[in-house]
């Protein structure tokens, strides 16, 4: 004979100081306990209604996610104490002044490294000009534009402009493509210059301040680059070490936090009228008697069976 496994209903009542304890005993992590939703079962003339609570532990764990962002969160045990702490948000805020304070350093380093990349890279291309860059800038007739032209233009150039004494192209470097340099524009004919040049598809290329001929230009850059990564896997570390040092407080807090906030989504599920609640959780038979006895350790609970249902038919309800 096969013994056919069943689905008990649950009700369980008492006052509505103890509907937390009770939910955070008796239906947090038991598989065997499912809560449902109260007033569905009951009529509605009886006056019951769902709890208005607020779930303010859902704000904490974005927060502390956000905080956490990129960094290791340990699963860990609850820990109920610090999450209901009052002193558990400076202690948090402290945590995230000092991450953020080292996620600032690390961001303003990576954007000073990403100008010296970019100046290492632009200024190479210019190092056969042996001529001092600022000076060359601060020509009062002349305007300097630094860039690359393709070499079809470069052609046309020659072709087209080559007797023409404010049109010239210096070449510095070349790749594939292009030609990477520089022409003057005099002030009197920067119009028609400039003008000419767009026509053969100049691409203008807008370099950094800086003093020196581009090769020392370039020398100066990875010296910086150099004390930047230094500063960077510094900093990278000091990061992490702040993280080691309070991650399994954080964790514990964080699990206490997300416990929390299942625990209030449960007691929506509860019917509440004047200072009573109403409570239906389906119980597997086998674990009736573990479930009343943990109802007992809660205290001021009255607990009644209502409907059985054969665990097949039970799921197969709770699945559509």
């Amino acid at each position: 004979m096969f013994f056919d496994e069943k689905m008990q209903l649950v009700w369980v009542d008492g006052p509505f100081e103890q509907l937390e304890p009770f939910v955070q005993k008796c239906c947090m992590g038991n598989e065997k306990v499912h809560p449902t939703t109260a007033v569905d079962k009951m009529s509605s003339g009886m006056g019951f209604a769902p709890p208005e609570l607020e779930n303010v532990w859902a704000k904490r764990i974005e927060d502390l996610e956000q905080m956490a962002a990129g960094l290791e969160l340990p699963n860990v045990q609850p820990d109920f104490e610090q999450a209901r702490s009052a002193q558990v948000e400076e202690y948090l805020q402290s945590v995230r002044t000092a991450l953020d304070k080292k996620r600032s350093e690390m961001k303003t380093l990576q954007e000073q490294k990403k100008v010296c990349e970019d100046g290492v890279e632009q200024f190479a291309h210019f190092s056969g000009l042996d001529v001092d860059f600022s000076e060359a800038l601060e020509c009062e007739y002349i305007s300097i534009r630094f860039g690359k032209l393709p070499k079809a233009g470069y052609n046309t150039l020659l072709r087209e402009h080559g007797d023409d004494p404010y049109v010239f192209f210096i070449r510095c470097s070349e790749d594939k493509d292009f030609y990477w340099g520089m022409y003057f524009a005099p002030r009197d004919h920067r119009a028609l210059v400039d003008g000419i040049f767009a026509g053969l598809y100049f691409e203008r290329v807008r370099l950094p301040g800086a003093s020196g001929t581009p090769v020392q230009i370039v020398e100066n850059l990875k010296e910086n680059l150099q004390i930047i990564q230094q500063q960077l896997v510094q900093d990278e570390q000091e990061f992490q070490q702040i993280w080691q040092t309070e991650k399994m407080r954080c964790a514990g807090i964080y699990a206490g936090f997300c416990c929390l906030a299942r625990v209030v989504e449960l007691c929506k599920c509860s019917a509440v009228r004047g200072g009573h609640f109403f409570y239906a959780v389906w119980v597997e038979q086998n674990a009736l008697k573990e479930f009343a006895s943990t109802c007992d350790t809660v205290g001021k609970l009255h607990m009644a069976l209502d409907m059985t249902l054969p665990l097949k038919k039970w799921k197969q309800l709770n699945e559509q």
